[in-house]
């Protein structure tokens, strides 16, 4: 970490993909299966296709709190904490997560970590 990167904030882009069944803590999902999505056709066929997380302003909502808040000295933290909280804290089976740091960089477009992170990788690992 470069000595200004810790005295301002930084900007992050973080991308998201949830999958799997899920319970506990108002979140989780109710339908046949496969991944959260936004993408287009009648509501019978996404429900065919896709999970719904019924609490997904929820997860956006705490990962911005998150960012906004967070002291972590790298991405690498961040971006575990970040999984964590949704499989955790959210009760999502699994979380592929994404943090690109656009400005971290000179000769590149951004610094990126990308880990995929089950419920179960974290049982005994604390709680939130």
């Amino acid at each position: 970490m470069n000595p200004p990167e810790r005295t301002r904030k930084q900007c992050v882009i973080v991308s998201l993909r949830m999958w799997g069944s899920g319970s506990g803590n108002g979140g989780g999902v109710s339908g046949a299966g496969g991944e959260a999505s936004d993408s287009a056709g009648s509501e019978a066929e996404q429900k065919s296709k896709y999970w719904y997380f019924r609490d997904y302003d929820g997860i956006v909502k705490e990962a911005v709190r998150m960012i906004e808040s967070s002291s972590y000295q790298t991405i690498e933290t961040l971006i575990i904490e970040i999984a964590r909280t949704v499989c955790v804290g959210f009760g999502i089976e699994n979380c592929t997560a994404r943090v690109e740091k656009p400005s971290a960089l000179t000769f590149a477009q951004a610094a990126v970590v990308e880990i995929t992170r089950s419920r179960e990788y974290f049982r005994g690992l604390g709680e939130i």
